[in-house]
C-alpha cells in the first residue's frame, strides 16, 4: 500500500506542510459488523417513523388505519418507499457528515475518498448509498480485496481508524 499525503492546515488557515498518513483497510468481519449494526439501526428508525406516522394519521384521520389492507399494492409501495428512503438517508447523512455510521463507530472504522483520503463529500456519500441498493452488494466485499461494489463504484474505501 502506498503512503498517502494529507495537507495539514496551520493556525493561520494556510497549508503549512504535508503529513504522511497511511491507512489500513478494514477487514471483512469489521465490515460485516458495520452492516449488521447499521441495518438494525435502520430498522429501529423505520419503526420509530412508522409509529409516529401512525399516531399522526390516527389523530388527523381517526379510524383510517383500521381498514388498511397489508396485501394491497399501495401499502407495499409505501413500506418499500419508507425503507429505501431511510436506508439511503441514513448512510448519506452519516457518511457525508462524519465519514462513518454508528456501525463504523463501534468497529472503529471510517470511509475515505480514494482521491483525497478524507471523508467523502455528500455527493459521493449519496452515490455510495444508492450503490448499496444493488442486489447482493451487502456481501460483495467478501469477493474482492478492495471492498464491495459500493466502494468500487463510488471510489471510496473503509479503513481502520488509527489509535
Amino acid at each position: 500500500m502506498e503512503p498517502n499525503f494529507q495537507p495539514e492546515i496551520g493556525l493561520n488557515g494556510f497549508e503549512e506542510f504535508e503529513k504522511e498518513v497511511s491507512y489500513v483497510d478494514a477487514d471483512n468481519w469489521a465490515r460485516f459488523i458495520n452492516y449488521v449494526v447499521d441495518i438494525l439501526i435502520i430498522y429501529a428508525l423505520i419503526f420509530v417513523f412508522a409509529f409516529i406516522g401512525g399516531i399522526i394519521i390516527e389523530i388527523t384521520s381517526p379510524g383510517l388505519l383500521i381498514d388498511v389492507d397489508e396485501e394491497s399494492m399501495n401499502y407495499k409501495m409505501i413500506t418499500y418507499l419508507l425503507f429505501y428512503t431511510i436506508y439511503v438517508l441514513y448512510y448519506t447523512i452519516c457518511e457525508g457528515l462524519m465519514g462513518k455510521t454508528l456501525g463504523k463507530f463501534i468497529s472503529k472504522t471510517k470511509v475515505i475518498d480514494n482521491d483525497t483520503n478524507v471523508k467523502p463529500t455528500f455527493t459521493i456519500a449519496f452515490i455510495r448509498s444508492l450503490c448499496r441498493l444493488i442486489p447482493l452488494d451487502a456481501i460483495s466485499f467478501f469477493f474482492y480485496d478492495a471492498g464491495g461494489w459500493h466502494d468500487r463504484i463510488s471510489k471510496t474505501r473503509v479503513v481502520k481508524i488509527a489509535k
